[in-house]
């Protein structure tokens, strides 16, 4: 009874926000703390609007430099409501997103979600690219999940920050890619700690971070892997 408390109730309601120091060569990201918000299915079990608010309250109060969310906010609860609570997150480069599969068009609310989080301050990455200026140098920020066709015409010079909102190879993913940061996969809700994969992966000189998101899919429970607003710190 105690571990069914534990995985239905106790880590699904808590959320916390966890530190990742990354060590790598991206000129452009250097210094900078990134906060990924990753599967928040609004309006799921335990995701409701002060549970949003929450999120909201502990991601600003690390004062990071970019916010990046990475996709699946359909839970059931309106994208305008839902967009207007997440308008409150702030970074001093700004706030961007993708969608993931349940924001996808097949979904009741889906075709309205990424034009409420536009509404609301935040950036949709449906395009190739776009570029940030820092004092380092360019970040080339682009999504991955409508493919990587858009990587070919990325400018030849500056950091390359890809976004995906599922757990792509990182053997296979686009050379440019310096740093991916991606949502989990469903799976990751459940996590013994000594055979649960690394956050931080390497290869070949890129770098994937996989957040373990903070609402749930599928059976509502969390075993190993509480709710997390990922802070990461690149240095």
């Amino acid at each position: 009874m105690l571990l069914l408390g534990t995985a239905f109730w106790i880590v699904p309601s808590s959320l916390r926000v966890t530190e990742h120091a990354l060590a790598a060569d991206m000129p452009g990201l250097k210094g900078f703390t990134i906060a990924v918000i990753a599967d928040p299915h609004a309006g799921g079990l335990f995701i409701d609007g002060r549970k949003l608010d929450e999120i909201v309250t502990q991601t600003n109060a690390t004062n990071p430099d970019l916010v990046l969310l990475t996709g699946d906010f359909n839970g059931g609860m309106a994208p305008a409501a839902m967009a207007q609570r997440l308008s409150r997150l702030q970074a001093r480069m700004g706030v961007y997103a993708v969608l993931g599969d349940s924001d996808l068009p097949q979904g009741d609310d889906a075709p309205e979600i990424a034009p409420a989080l536009e509404r609301n301050g935040i950036f949709v990455l449906r395009g190739p690219y776009i570029v940030l200026g820092t004092a380092q140098g360019p970040v080339i920020l682009t999504g991955l999940n409508q493919g990587d066709g858009g990587l070919r015409r990325i400018p030849p010079t500056g950091t390359v920050l890809c976004l995906s909102a599922t757990v792509p190879d990182i053997a296979n993913l686009p050379p440019r890619c310096a740093l991916t940061v991606a949502g989990p996969q469903h799976a990751d809700q459940y996590a013994l700690p000594f055979l649960r994969p690394a956050a931080i992966r390497r290869e070949g000189g890129r770098a994937l971070f996989v957040s373990p998101g903070i609402g749930t899919s599928g059976v509502p429970a969390r075993l190993g892997a509480a709710p997390e607003i990922s802070l990461l710190n690149i240095q």
